[in-house]
């Protein structure tokens, strides 16, 4: 065999060599692309279920805490409800006694002045006792303005002249 020959068997190895090798590189790329895309599926499914864990604890710790809070609001809400309404009781209850206590001392004012004024007339009011809180309100009593014996009654007719 000559020159060419060897030339042509050292070259068609050559060829068989490079086509082997690209053949090797190419599986060797799929390979560990097949590799690199079957670890990140299983790193990012690990991480979706870690991720959707943590978010399931999360909205449960928060659904719990709103109700904790819910819970909080609801007994604040009921106690500051029953103070005020004790405290505004307490109030109407001190102005109602307050103003049948000034509405009876005007009326005993009245009545004296009225039986101040009218010494020998024989006229007289008759003035309402107002209404006690622990009276009911159909029940109401009269009280009538200090009346005048004959003889005072005389007696007043007999300065005036």
């Amino acid at each position: 065999m000559g020159h060419l020959t060897d030339e042509m068997n050292r070259l068609r190895k050559e060829v068989d060599n490079l086509r082997d090798s690209r053949f090797e590189f190419l599986n060797n790329l799929k390979n560990e692309v097949f590799n690199f895309q079957t670890d990140f599926r299983n790193d990012f499914t690990d991480k979706s279920i870690k991720e959707r864990n943590d978010r399931m604890e999360f909205f449960s710790n928060l659904k719990s805490n709103v109700a904790g809070f819910r819970d909080n609001l609801r007994r604040s809400h009921a106690f500051m409800a029953k103070t005020t309404r004790e405290a505004r009781n307490n109030f109407f209850s001190d102005l109602r006694k307050n103003v049948a206590d000034f509405r009876q001392e005007n009326m005993n004012d009245i009545a004296g002045c009225h039986a101040a004024w009218n010494l020998g007339s024989s006229f007289q009011h008759n003035f309402r006792k107002p209404k006690s809180a622990s009276q009911p309100r159909h029940e109401s009593t009269k009280q009538s303005a200090p009346s005048m014996s004959k003889q005072d009654k005389g007696t007043s007719k007999n300065q005036r002249k």
